[in-house]
């Protein structure tokens, strides 16, 4: 009776699921980030608090992607002028931006973090494309 033949040892095979799984929770990240970066930043120019007087600091209200290859996948919220600090944080917070975009969008990009997630686990679970029938 022949013997089993591994073309890879089971040892090197958790190893590769693992850092399968790693690639695949970056690539949606990282998809769910390019999704949500525009989204945001029309937000936080529609959404500030402040009175304009040259439309500068809405102008200058920016996102940006930082990916770090299996490290962060990261959405930078930005103010584009020097006094943008101060918009944050002076006046008892009365123009404050950053944080209410923050207390509105991290929820719905974790659930969507989340559901994606979940749904790439069910389809490698049954083999098939779970999204196909959504």
């Amino acid at each position: 009776m022949p013997g089993v033949k591994w073309i890879v040892q089971p040892s090197q095979m958790f190893e590769m699921v693992t850092i399968a799984g790693q690639q695949n929770a970056e690539a949606v990240a990282l998809s769910i980030a390019r999704a949500y970066a525009p989204e945001i930043q029309q937000w936080l120019q529609a959404n500030a608090p402040w009175s304009d007087r040259t439309g500068e600091a809405r102008r200058g209200l920016t996102t940006e992607i930082e990916y770090v290859v299996g490290q962060v996948v990261r959405i930078w919220l930005n103010h584009g002028v020097w006094y943008g600090v101060y918009l944050e944080f002076a006046h008892a917070g009365r123009y404050q931006l950053l944080s209410p975009a923050l207390d509105y969008f991290i929820p719905k990009i974790m659930a969507d973090l989340q559901a994606e997630l979940r749904l790439g686990a069910l389809s490698a679970a049954v083999g098939r494309d779970v999204n196909a029938s959504r």
